[in-house]
């Protein structure tokens, strides 16, 4: 199973926790006297590999088995987590379905937004939008933070399939209601919208005061949007030198705003040395990943030579995909190269007519 799929399985089950040697021998004493309880935590410390145990999902399975049996609820979602993913078990979609019915008999808000997740994507069941929409409203009214938080996006700019009518006022409560219980996605969503004043009263403070949470459960974006308004200082005290730690640590776990943001830091020497051939493979990087800010970028470190070999011809080609993806610095490098003759044939007038269409879009 890929590491991906590993972190997605405990952020959907919501394990992620850190527990004593001395909690484990506890849990593993009463789990083996038959309390379902302990059998579930400590098939969780075997899936974090805490507490002195190994990471091994053969043992927590085995245990959440144990616990599923005596109908224990979380146990039996966790469990259906395992099918579905195949963690220490065969993948088996069947099992799955019929686990996340059975604690959705129980009423489990998670079991109903698994639920709703299985029909989204054809799960074992044919692929239903409407009875997706269902389980998730289900799961978001029994207070799921991912159903909620998932439900505020539909509801935000409306959807036709499912289909959901736009409605911010329940999309603003939705994501408050989700970040109250620590749900890094609403955590990062009511901060950025915080910080800037979009949709929630605009509070740079309380804005950053949210990214901070987020960033502090691990969730890749936010750990970017952390390092950039440390980078910034909005809202905060300004730290370069924790900004670029924190947007480092989000490139490393392929944030491709953050490629291109490293390509900055190391371009202009920001909190680093400044090093251009550690900035054009930054921007490759970005590049690479489809994020269309930093081809322009990327375009003038071939056409000078700055931690490249100068090649005016990829330059050329690097604002035309800009442009054409529609990126107004796309617009101005494609009329220097016009201007210049660099990498295509020089024409004057051409030049202008890409400079009229940048400065229409604001550059």
């Amino acid at each position: 199973m890929k590491i991906k799929q590993l972190l997605m399985l405990m952020l959907m089950v919501g394990i992620a926790f850190r527990l004593s040697a001395q909690d484990v021998s506890f849990y593993q004493k009463y789990a083996e006297k038959g309390d379902k309880e302990a059998m579930f935590n400590l098939a969780n410390c075997y899936i974090n590999g805490n507490g002195g145990v190994q990471q091994d999902f053969n043992q927590a399975t085995y245990w959440l088995t144990k616990a599923a049996k005596k109908k224990y609820a979380p146990a039996q979602v966790s469990l259906a987590y395992c099918y579905l993913y195949g963690a220490g078990v065969l993948k088996d979609y069947k099992k799955a379905w019929e686990l996340a019915q059975k604690a959705a008999s129980q009423n489990d808000a998670s079991a109903n937004y698994l639920i709703s997740q299985m029909y989204k994507n054809g799960f074992f069941v044919n692929q239903s939008n409407a009875l997706y929409l269902r389980y998730l409203e289900f799961a978001s009214d029994l207070g799921d933070d991912d159903a909620q938080f998932e439900l505020a996006v539909l509801c935000m700019n409306g959807s036709e399939n499912p289909k959901v009518q736009q409605d911010i006022q329940k999309a603003l409560n939705l994501y408050l209601a989700a970040a109250k219980q620590n749900n890094g996605e609403a955590l990062l969503q009511v901060g950025c919208m915080t910080r800037d004043g979009n949709g929630f009263e605009k509070d740079p403070k309380l804005g950053f005061q949210y990214i901070e949470s987020a960033a502090q459960t691990g969730l890749p974006r936010a750990l970017f949007e952390y390092g950039y308004v440390l980078l910034n200082g909005w809202g905060c005290e300004q730290n370069v030198s924790e900004g670029v730690k924190y947007i480092t640590a989000a490139a490393q776990q392929e944030v491709p705003n953050a490629y291109k943001l490293m390509g900055d830091i190391y371009y202009s020497g920001l909190g680093v040395e400044a090093d251009d051939a550690q900035a054009a493979q930054w921007y490759q990087k970005a590049v690479d990943a489809g994020y269309g800010n930093a081809y322009s970028q990327l375009a003038w470190m071939y056409l000078t030579g700055r931690g490249v070999s100068e090649n005016e011809s990829k330059g050329y080609q690097l604002y035309k995909q800009a442009a054409d993806a529609g990126y107004p610095e796309g617009n101005a490098g494609l009329g220097l190269c016009y201007e210049n003759g660099a990498g295509v044939n020089q024409n004057t007038s051409t030049a202008v007519t890409y400079y009229k269409k940048a400065a229409e879009a604001g550059n």
